[in-house]
């Protein structure tokens, strides 16, 4: 679970510190009469609630002063000896007046459109499997919201019942007026992926924005080795037509979006003659897509003796874009296999500048091809990576 958390925090690079095991006292929470955390998250609730007295005291003191929310998961323990909760019995969250039910089966997940919590996730239904152990929040106090309100598996409707709750609820938000502190419940852990949008939306929303990533997304997408698939796992027309009618109901929520083929020359009409019809039908729409440059024959760079021959090698894909005009405007290149991105292998760069001008291309490998959350991008010769 923890873990979780931490891909989380990794993958969007925000800075944290982490405390494991037994908290018998807390870090330094003030610097220079400064907070030095914007959100405090506790990935068990318990771990909160069997605080000693005095450092829950502090801990609670230090988000009142300044302005901390803080995020529970409180998860469904698969080992009756480690559910502090008999199961399917609602329990009371310590002194707070809220209980909640554990083993519980969901279904259809409902975004509640008027919370203040949101701001990457939109609302909406959202399907979703079935796990036999979520968590369900029963409040007693008008400091509670729901953020996330999904019905049950059909044997468990009873559950609807208890104490009247029309909806049951496994992410709660705690505005601050029971007792001065803003939290945010989650009844499970982030590996439903609604589950991780949300936790970032608390973030958020418990810092007062300072944990936000913009809201602006640029995407892109490749389809590479466009012309390179052996016979009978190749395009057809219809699949032409296919990609082109899906690139244009996409445009209707990103405008301007056009789908990036990637090309190796030498392989075109090397399919079965209704694919060889699919490449034709590929050049009759070129205009409509972009194109990128991988290889004339899909080599590696460093195959290549020297930069002479590796320069005369791309050249000769892109007469053959300049022969169907391919547009290769984007300036955007694919190394086959990435090889010679990082490390870095100095002829590709040289070429790639010098046949095509490229200013961007793309790796899997820095610094490290696992984990994939901790890539990042460099630029080397005034190419972005």
């Amino acid at each position: 679970l923890g873990r979780g958390i931490i891909v989380t925090l990794e993958a969007v690079r925000f800075k944290f510190q982490v405390q494991v095991g037994e908290i018998r006292s807390l870090p330094g929470l003030i610097d220079n009469n400064k907070g030095r955390y914007a959100v405090v998250i506790f990935e068990d609730l318990y771990m909160y609630l069997n605080l000693q007295g005095q450092n829950r005291a502090n801990l609670d003191q230090y988000c009142r002063d300044f302005n901390v929310g803080i995020v529970f998961l409180l998860h469904y323990r698969k080992k009756p000896e480690d559910n502090p909760m008999a199961i399917n019995e609602a329990s009371y969250v310590g002194s707070f007046p809220l209980r909640f039910m554990s083993s519980v089966r969901l279904k259809d997940y409902e975004i509640n459109a008027t919370s203040p919590l949101l701001r990457i996730t939109r609302p909406g239904s959202v399907v979703m499997p079935s796990p036999n152990d979520w968590t369900i929040f029963l409040p007693y106090h008008h400091t509670y919201t729901a953020i996330k309100t999904p019905e049950t598996e059909e044997n468990q409707k009873a559950v609807k019942n208890i104490d009247n709750q029309e909806k049951l609820i496994p992410v709660l938000l705690d505005q601050g007026l029971y007792d001065g502190i803003q939290r945010v419940f989650f009844g499970n852990n982030l590996k439903f992926w609604l589950q991780k949008v949300l936790f970032l939306d608390a973030l958020s929303y418990l810092s007062y924005g300072r944990l936000s990533l913009p809201l602006e997304r640029y995407f892109q997408i490749d389809i590479d080795d466009i012309f390179v698939g052996v016979a009978e796992s190749r395009l057809l027309v219809n699949d032409v037509q296919a990609l082109l009618n899906f690139q244009t109901e996409l445009r209707k929520n990103v405008p301007g979006f056009t789908y990036q083929l990637g090309f190796s020359g030498k392989f075109i009409y090397s399919g079965t003659d209704e694919e060889s019809e699919g490449d034709r039908m590929l050049l009759k729409l070129a205009d409509n897509f972009s194109w990128f440059p991988h290889m004339w024959s899909h080599m590696q760079a460093h195959w290549f003796s020297n930069a002479s021959k590796l320069c005369e090698y791309m050249d000769i894909n892109r007469q053959f874009a300049l022969r169907h005009s391919l547009n290769t405007s984007s300036n955007y290149a694919v190394a086959p296999h990435h090889a010679g991105v990082y490390p870095v292998h100095q002829q590709l760069y040289h070429c790639w500048r010098k046949v095509w001008n490229i200013t961007s291309t793309s790796s899997e490998e820095y610094p490290n091809l696992r984990p994939d959350h901790r890539r990042k991008g460099f630029i080397y010769r005034n190419i972005m990576v």
